[in-house]
């Protein structure tokens, strides 16, 4: 990244209304730039993404919430003056500062692989000076390509995982759910049923032969009571719930 210099050498914007940037606000416009300039919500592989400029603008005012910079016209037309102003190059543009920043960091992935070991003698080999100068821009190799792809794959990559959590917690919801309404059917079946032995208990006790009202009206008590009794009178066979009900009395009485 090329070295910036006070900003109150330089004045921005057309006619009296010149803006003069601080070197303050110079560090927190470079700082903006790298971050946006690395990230792939912002850039993509031939430009950049709707709404950079305002990542931008939004970044620097979070370090300097004074500064009143706006993306347009501050940020869109903001030359960044480094060493090739001092050489008579000229200056550096808010878009080719983002170049430079792509190349610079293409250039130390490079400079990285000359200096791993070779077969066996672990040899290093040194940089040599061309990485100094600027690559061309329709030089395309792995490194360069791997670098633009690298951030592209990060958000296809985390959706899969994110699917296939999501798809396995759906699948134990939807478990969860089944249950549950096997659950629910069954406790309705059941509170069907003693609904029914309840309204018919009356009903089956006046068929037994020997009992008086006073009796049926005690076993329906004790059937109230006792919800058990009541389901084992159900479940005997007819000829058994005579003496079934005579046991119950006598036990009460």
């Amino acid at each position: 990244m090329m070295d910036f210099v006070k900003s109150s050498q330089v004045t921005h914007g057309r006619g009296k209304n010149k803006r003069i940037w601080t070197s303050e606000e110079d560090n927190a416009l470079v700082e903006a730039l790298q971050e946006v300039a690395t990230h792939p919500k912002w850039k993509k592989e031939n430009g950049w993404k709707n709404g950079y400029l305002l990542r931008v603008e939004e970044l620097i005012n979070t370090k300097l919430p004074n500064s009143g910079l706006k993306a347009s016209p501050h940020i869109n037309s903001r030359e960044l003056v480094g060493r090739d102003r001092a050489t008579g190059k000229g200056v550096e543009t808010f878009y080719d500062a983002i170049e430079n920043m792509e190349k610079e960091m293409i250039v130390d992935l490079d400079k990285d692989d000359l200096f791993e070991d070779t077969t066996g003698n672990h040899s290093v080999s040194q940089p040599t000076s061309h990485f100094n100068s600027k690559r061309p821009k329709h030089h395309k190799n792995f490194k360069e390509k791997k670098l633009k792809g690298s951030h592209d794959d990060v958000l296809p990559a985390n959706f899969n995982i994110f699917m296939e959590q999501m798809n396995t917690y759906l699948g134990v919801i939807a478990n969860v759910l089944v249950d549950q309404h096997a659950l629910e059917k069954e406790i309705a079946y059941e509170n069907k049923k003693v609904t029914e032995q309840k309204k018919m208990v009356l009903n089956e006790l006046f068929e037994i032969e020997g009992l008086t009202e006073a009796e049926i009206m005690n076993v329906a008590v004790i059937f109230k009571a006792e919800q058990y009794k009541h389901e084992v009178f159900y479940e005997l066979p007819t000829n058994l719930r005579k003496q079934f009900t005579i046991n119950l009395l006598s036990v009460r009485t």
